[in-house]
C-alpha cells in the first residue's frame, strides 16, 4: 500500500469535526517522522491562522524556525487518499513495496559499463547530491536501485547498474542533502544560547571617535547546549575557524570495563557563568572605554579649532580628560596646546 496522506484535505476535516490528526510512523525512519510531522504542523498553523475564530492549537507554544519540510523527499511508497471520497483511487504501489521517490527525470545516455548516466531532468530547479540514492523499474517489471557517487549536474557516476537502460524513468528515493539537512536543524534544539563577549570602545582614528566593539575574551565563544557526540563533531570538524573545546583528562570506562584515559570538554561552573553574564551586564550599562591611539612623540598635525594647520609633537596624553599635550612652532618659539583627541590627526 502506498502511504496514507490527507496534507492537503486538513481543513475539510477539521470543517467536520476532526480535532486530532495521527502521524502515521510504524516501520518509518527518523527522518521521514521529522518531514511529516513538520509538514502537518505547518498546514495546521495555517488554518488557526486563516480561521482565529474558530480554531486553535490544542497544546501551547509555537515552533518557529527549523527545516522546509517536502514528503516527496523522504523515504515513501508514494502517496494516496484512499477512499475518502467515496471512489477508489491509486492506493496500490504495485512496483514494489520499496520506496521510489519524487521522479526526477529519464535516462537518455549510458556509457559502456552503465557506470556513468545521463539524465534528462523532467523539470527546472533539480539538483542532485552526492550520495543521493536513486531508483527504476527495470524491463523485467522488478524495481532496482543505486547510489550516486559523484553527482555533477544532470550526470551520476555510481558502481555498475547492469538492469539500467535509456529511457528508463529516475526517481530519488534518498535526498542526501535534504536528509542532512533535517539532521543539522534538529540539533538546534541542543543549543539554547550562543554569547560571544563583546565590550564597546572608542577608538580615535584621524582625528574622528569611532565606536567598535572588542572581544572580551579573545579566541572564546561560550554555548549553552546538551553536548551530544554529534553536535561535538560538528563544532570541531564543520564550524569554521573553531579549533575546539576547553578540555580535561578524565578516565572513561569503555564497554569491556576498561578505563581509558580521555579529553573531555569541561562545562563552566556556574559561579563562572554568573560572573561572566554578569561582566556583560556592568558593560552594558557603562560608557565605552576609548583607547587613545597616540604615543608621546607622535607627530600630529591640528585639524580643528584656532590653530589649525599647524604640525606639533605629542608630549604628553591626559586620558581621563580625553586631552593632548602637544608642542607646535608658534611664531618661531615652542608653545604647549591642551587639545582634544578629535582636534589631531597622526602625520
Amino acid at each position: 500500500l502506498k502511504d496514507y496522506n490527507l496534507r492537503e484535505r486538513l481543513e475539510e476535516l477539521a470543517e467536520a469535526g476532526i480535532t486530532s490528526f495521527k502521524i502515521e510512523g510504524r516501520l518509518k525512519n527518523e527522518s521521514y517522522v521529522r518531514n511529516v510531522v513538520r509538514d502537518y504542523s505547518i498546514a495546521l498553523d495555517e488554518i488557526v491562522r486563516k480561521r482565529p475564530q474558530e480554531y486553535e492549537r490544542g497544546s501551547f507554544g509555537k515552533v518557529t524556525g527549523g527545516f522546509s519540510p517536502d514528503t516527496s523527499k523522504t523515504f515513501n511508497r508514494g502517496y494516496t487518499e484512499l477512499y475518502l471520497d467515496g471512489k477508489k483511487g491509486r492506493w496500490a504501489s504495485m512496483d514494489a513495496a520499496k520506496s521510489m521517490g519524487e521522479e526526477i527525470g529519464e535516462v537518455i545516455s549510458l556509457n559502456r559499463d552503465k557506470s556513468s548516466v545521463g539524465l534528462k531532468m523532467k523539470r527546472g530547479g533539480i539538483v542532485l547530491n552526492n550520495g543521493d540514492g536513486f531508483s527504476f523499474v527495470a524491463k523485467d517489471g522488478s524495481v532496482a536501485g543505486f547510489r550516486g557517487d559523484v553527482c555533477n549536474g544532470n550526470t551520476i557516476r555510481c558502481k555498475a547498474v547492469p538492469s539500467l537502460f535509456q529511457g528508463a524513468r529516475i526517481f530519488r528515493n534518498i535526498n542526501a542533502a535534504f536528509e542532512k539537512e533535517i539532521e543539522r536543524r534538529s540539533l538546534q534544539d541542543l543549543v539554547s544560547q550562543v554569547l560571544v563577549p563583546t565590550e564597546k570602545v572608542y577608538r580615535i582614528r584621524d582625528g574622528k571617535r569611532i565606536c567598535t566593539e572588542r572581544l572580551f575574551y579573545p579566541g572564546y565563544v561560550l554555548i549553552e547546549a546538551e553536548l551530544t557526540g554529534e553536535l561535538q563533531y560538528i563544532i570541531r570538524n564543520e564550524v569554521p575557524h573553531m579549533s575546539g573545546f576547553l578540555t580535561e583528562k578524565r578516565d572513561v570506562v569503555r564497554g569491556d570495563g576498561k578505563a581509558q584515559e580521555e579529553k573531555l570538554p569541561i562545562p563552566l561552573r556556574d559561579d563562572e557563568v554568573r560572573r561572566i553574564l554578569g561582566e556583560q551586564d556592568e558593560i552594558a550599562g557603562t560608557e565605552a572605554e576609548t583607547v587613545v591611539d597616540y604615543q608621546a612623540g607622535d607627530a600630529v598635525k591640528i585639524t580643528d579649532g584656532p590653530f589649525t594647520g599647524f604640525d606639533g609633537t605629542v608630549e604628553e596624553i591626559v586620558e581621563d580628560r580625553s586631552k593632548l599635550k602637544v608642542m607646535v612652532m608658534i611664531f618661531g618659539r615652542k608653545t604647549l596646546l591642551e587639545l582634544n583627541f578629535t582636534q589631531v590627526t597622526k602625520e
